[in-house]
């Protein structure tokens, strides 16, 4: 379990799996990035939530095409990482640190 909101009709629980697929998603929208397998997620994503402050911080290690230059792609993954958790899990994105592990063709 990694989020609780208690509402009027009863609890909602967003699991780490469920947050996952929401970065993978975010991940695969942004030009010359690959996006990790889910079944080797776990390698490649790492996401550390505080429940009291509802604040998560994430962690990407992710193969990029140099298509684009790697920081400005890198800052494009961190924005979308953040605006997703933000607007659909009503998370505070506190850090979204990208690890560039291999170039793609």
């Amino acid at each position: 379990m990694v989020r609780d909101t208690e509402q009027s009709l009863g609890k909602i629980t967003i699991t780490e799996k469920a947050l996952i697929s929401l970065i993978m998603k975010a991940i695969s929208e942004v030009e010359a990035v690959k996006v990790p397998s889910r079944l080797n997620a776990s390698r490649h994503i790492r996401l550390d939530f505080k429940p009291r402050e509802k604040k998560a911080e994430v962690f990407l290690r992710l193969s990029f095409s140099p298509i684009k230059p790697l920081v400005e792609t890198g800052r494009m993954v961190q924005d979308r990482v953040r605006d997703v958790l933000e607007t659909t899990a009503g998370l505070k994105v506190e850090r979204v640190d990208v690890e560039v592990t291999h170039l793609s063709e």
